[in-house]
């Protein structure tokens, strides 16, 4: 508040930008919309005038000040701000209208853009490429129309070789056969098993005898 106080702007204007990044309440808002408005900010301002009388109304007497103030500058602002219409012909498929680089939404074309007092750049941006540059310098409640020919054409379809690379089925592995492993080893087993009992049926056969010849 001592640097708004000493015309210090911008200094301020960062304070209380850092001050509405922890907290913002209709005050500050009504302060860092004071600023941008002194240092030539109108559109920003304009818009933090406004919605800091809707926040204080919705606050209700713990924002009366803001409440109050707000509509005068407000009203004066209104009255300071520049403005553009953009009217689009032809064709329109993927290029943009930027002004100073910003785009513009398809929906306000035909509409009045504010915009500081001051220089400005206006072109069409395809793919990257500027053209159809237009200069102006706006005045306070300044205003002008700038008409724009656009003519996109389809983009061309991807060549054949690029089709048939993306459309191409890929080589799916051949599935290997069952392996003939586990039968070999089951049989295996089941050999052993028979060959086990066969020696094992000989020494029984041969133990009994050995018992009865003692006997």
């Amino acid at each position: 508040l001592e640097a708004e106080k000493q015309g210090d702007y911008n200094v301020a204007l960062e304070k209380f930008q850092k001050v509405g990044a922890f907290k913002m309440t209709p005050h500050v808002r009504f302060h860092i919309a004071l600023c941008e408005e002194q240092i030539g900010k109108l559109v920003s301002a304009l818009r933090g005038f406004e919605l800091a009388e809707a926040e204080a109304v919705k606050m209700g007497k713990d924002a009366q000040v803001v409440a109050e103030k707000a509509p005068a500058r407000i009203e004066a602002l209104r009255k300071r701000v520049a403005s553009v219409r953009i009217e689009v012909k032809g064709v329109v498929l993927y290029s943009r209208v930027v002004i100073d680089g910003q785009p513009v939404l398809a929906k306000d074309y035909g509409s009045l853009i504010n915009l500081d007092p001051g220089p400005h750049t206006i072109a069409v941006d395809t793919d990257g490429v500027l053209s159809q540059k237009k200069e102006l310098t706006l005045a306070e409640k300044g205003y002008e129309t700038i008409t724009l020919e656009l003519e996109d054409k389809e983009r061309p379809i991807p060549t054949a070789t690029a089709t048939a690379t993306v459309s191409a089925a890929p080589t799916v592995a051949p599935v290997p056969p069952p392996s003939r492993l586990p039968a070999f080893v089951i049989g295996g087993a089941g050999v052993a098993s028979l060959i086990g009992a066969g020696v094992f049926y000989g020494l029984r056969v041969g133990a009994l005898g050995a018992f009865e010849e003692g006997c």
